[in-house]
């Protein structure tokens, strides 16, 4: 697909970050999300997304509903009163996810260097034990107003922190792919190094986004000892998407979780069923993926691919190396957090089997459109 006159995407890859953490593997365990009303959130997931509820549990400042989509787990929170760490949020901050945990291994070690390097603990160290079962936790600052609770599991646990043991239904292959962090327009390179610093992610590509209306520039974080990926995003211009979601969300956020699934023609042929809004994607998207090099009619049905409006990627020299992926409208009131749908085909090379990486890169164009479009029907790209 040839890039439209004026749009320009640079992309820049590298690897660095700090080399004290190699003991310490991350992956993203769970997200919280403070809402105003947990039960009706509870609703719109399971009747939306097909998510299972795993139960609640009420304290004396919060209500919480956990609910599980395959091994994708969702704790949505809302306040009881006015004191709550919930309430202080949403006086902040429309509805989002407040907490990317992670799970890790050798969690009081990796807490003592953490101390060290200046940072801040949310919530101090605490375990939880039960006949030769142990889950340790505990909660740090992340940045703005973003926290990460870190997990060490060791046989059967609780499925979070806090909550009591029950029997969670077998998981699916549905996990969380990413989560992508936006930050304002200058904090990309302090906020890319401390999550380099204070969790050991290595940067590994860097993307400068432009249209003649828009921009953003990005850097791709994962962690080399676990699955955890972490891009951030700042914007370059006032109409950029990353600018609108900064106004609304009203500072830094989670602007969207990406979900991998094994059939994403199938899931989001079921979630559409189920009410679900997705970006659309025009015709012509198809047509000119056609004349990109690498394409194979016989590598895939494209029309399920079109009739379902999934964007399709892959590399020049690895034309069987296919990243499928689509994105969900906001699914709050505000333009603010929303879904990816991922699918990370499987190929072989040098006998090898290989799962595709990357994060479509080639579907940058089309996707800017997209979002585009929608801002200018909200009135906020001139």
């Amino acid at each position: 697909m040839t890039p439209a006159l004026g749009w320009q995407c640079r992309i820049k890859s590298f690897c660095r970050g700090s080399g004290q953490w190699e003991d310490l593997r991350l992956h993203i365990e769970y997200l919280q999300f403070y809402v105003d009303e947990a039960m009706v959130w509870r609703q719109w997931f399971v009747q939306r997304f097909g998510y299972q509820s795993l139960g609640s549990l009420t304290d004396a400042d919060h209500h919480s509903e956990l609910l599980c989509w395959g091994r994708v787990r969702v704790l949505l929170t809302a306040p009881l009163n006015s004191l709550s760490a919930a309430a202080a949020y949403l006086k902040r901050h429309p509805p989002g996810i407040v907490d990317v945990a992670f799970r890790v291994e050798g969690l009081a070690a990796w807490l003592e260097r953490f101390r060290r390097l200046g940072g801040r603990l949310c919530r101090p160290l605490q375990t939880w034990q039960r006949q030769g079962a142990c889950l340790r936790w505990c909660q740090i600052r992340g940045w703005g107003s973003l926290c990460h609770t870190l997990i060490e599991r060791h046989g059967t646990t609780p499925p979070v922190p806090n909550w009591p043991q029950i029997d969670v239904p077998s998981p699916s292959s549905m996990i969380i792919d990413h989560a992508v962090l936006n930050v304002p327009a200058g904090e990309l390179p302090q906020a890319a190094r401390w999550y380099e610093t204070m969790l050991g992610f290595q940067s590994q590509q860097r993307f400068v986004i432009t249209t003649p209306r828009s921009g953003l520039a990005s850097v791709v974080l994962s962690h080399p000892q676990g699955s955890a990926q972490f891009p951030i995003n700042e914007p370059t211009s006032a109409n950029s998407q990353i600018q609108e979601f900064l106004n609304h969300n009203r500072g830094a956020g989670i602007q969207h979780v990406a979900i991998e699934t094994p059939d994403i023609v199938r899931t989001v042929a079921q979630l559409r069923r189920q009410g679900v809004k997705f970006l659309e994607v025009p015709s012509t998207y198809y047509e000119q993926l056609q004349q990109r090099p690498g394409f194979r009619p016989e590598q895939a049905d494209w029309d399920a691919i079109a009739q379902q409006q999934i964007l399709v990627d892959w590399l020049p020299d690895i034309p069987e190396a296919l990243l499928l992926q689509t994105f969900t409208e906001p699914i709050f009131r505000e333009p603010t957090c929303f879904f990816e749908l991922i699918e990370r085909c499987p190929y072989r090379q040098n006998q090898r089997l290989c799962k595709t990486q990357g994060f479509g890169e080639g579907n940058f164009q089309a996707l800017f459109e997209a979002i585009e479009r929608q801002q200018a029907q909200r009135g906020s790209l001139q």
